[in-house]
């Protein structure tokens, strides 16, 4: 037997300063305008890692394959209906929301 479970992401930025603008704006992220570089036409690895790497200067090759490799599974892997978590490390709360749009 198959079952069409979506599946589950958690979603953080910022240490979850974000979670206020997630919640009343109703959408995620995973970072600033400097870690986000329009990543359109951007479909594997080594093309969102060339576009990450124009952005800013990476001194730890680490920390750019981390980063690379945390905007392809938000590019991706998370689809619509599929559910996303967020955290509040402050108030210790989650909010937990579906996906249902497109990456943009």
């Amino acid at each position: 037997m198959s079952y069409n479970v979506p599946n589950t992401f958690m979603v953080r930025c910022e240490g979850g300063d974000l979670f206020e603008e997630f919640v009343a704006s109703g959408y995620v992220a995973i970072g600033g305008e400097e870690l986000n570089p329009d990543l359109s036409g951007a479909d594997d690895y080594d093309a969102i890692r060339q576009r990450l790497e124009s952005t800013e200067q990476w001194t730890n090759p680490r920390a750019l394959g981390r980063v690379a490799g945390i905007h392809l599974n938000f590019k991706i892997s998370i689809a619509v209906s599929d559910r996303v978590i967020t955290y509040d490390p402050s108030g210790r709360r989650y909010q937990i929301g579906r996906v249902t749009g497109e990456y943009e």
